[in-house]
């Protein structure tokens, strides 16, 4: 009875898989539509893109879900790298066939592999860099100084992008493979919905990017204010540093506190905020 069973389970494991990979990609989309639309809310204003890590750690969602992510991200991988062709052969032979057929879903499955191995690599490192820069450490001035570095701005263009498309081409195979239909519609619908988060994390990168290359030019202010302070510098031309100073700090719509020093990596001096904070 028992030799029965586990034939059942061997016989039923590509079954099993196969839910498995389309269960954990499900969520993993799910998941990458949910934070691209809270990074997005960097768009509003650094006060409703501050609240939202707030919120998910006041009620300890950030802590759940992150090693929730990391693992079902390893996991959907493990599940199907056993589908995708390692040999060189076999992807030109699959490749040259799709071509001479112009199979569209053969064409979106290679893409999707090759999507996938490209995830592997650029998901791991934004882990990587997430899990030690800490995730309570995430705030619009900290994550606004990493997008504005050059190497990280061409990083996330690439890698949201493709996170998308790879999101993108998973649902669609995914839902003509529960739905056994409406191939058309479903492409169509799939292809909007992507144009359409692709539209948003560009701006949003963007908007990052633009807020990042203002606070270097904010934290060499502050440096430069500072020098004037300690070298006893006459009072109009530090006054009109200072209003420059407050000018870009409007338009970042950010407050003076202890946390700016931090987020900008500058040194506090309690002499130097007492004077911004007083002239705020």
């Amino acid at each position: 009875m028992m030799q029965q069973i586990k034939m059942s389970f061997i016989k039923r494991l590509p079954a099993h898989n196969d839910f498995l990979l389309s269960l954990s990609g499900f969520c993993l989309s799910l998941f990458l539509a949910t934070h691209l639309v809270f990074d997005a809310t960097i768009l509003f204003g650094p006060s409703v893109f501050n609240n939202v890590p707030k919120m998910l750690h006041s009620i300890y969602l950030a802590q759940i879900f992150t090693p929730v992510v990391v693992a079902g991200f390893f996991i959907h991988f493990c599940i199907a790298v056993r589908k995708i062709p390692v040999k060189s052969s076999e992807l030109q032979r699959i490749l040259k066939l799709s071509i001479q057929t112009r199979h569209r879903d053969t064409m979106l499955w290679l893409l999707q592999c090759i999507t996938g191995l490209f995830l592997l690599l650029a998901g791991t490192l934004h882990f990587w860099i997430i899990l030690t820069d800490g995730i309570k450490n995430i705030n619009a001035v900290s994550s606004s100084n990493r997008a504005a570095l050059p190497q990280f701005h061409v990083f996330y263009y690439i890698f949201m992008c493709t996170a998308i498309l790879h999101s993108g081409i998973g649902m669609y195979r995914i839902s003509i493979k529960w739905a056994g239909k409406g191939r058309k519609i479903i492409f169509a619908l799939m292809l909007i919905i992507c144009t359409g988060y692709g539209i948003m994390s560009i701006m949003t990168i963007n908007r990052f990017n633009n807020r990042g290359e203002m606070q270097a030019v904010l934290k060499q202010r502050i440096i430069y204010i500072n020098s004037m302070i300690d070298n006893n510098t006459a009072v109009e031309s530090l006054n009109s540093e200072l209003m420059d100073f407050h000018k870009i700090m409007d338009k970042l719509q950010l407050k003076v506190s202890p946390e700016l020093f931090e987020n900008l990596g500058i040194t506090y001096d309690e002499k130097l905020y007492l004077i911004l904070k007083k002239t705020e």
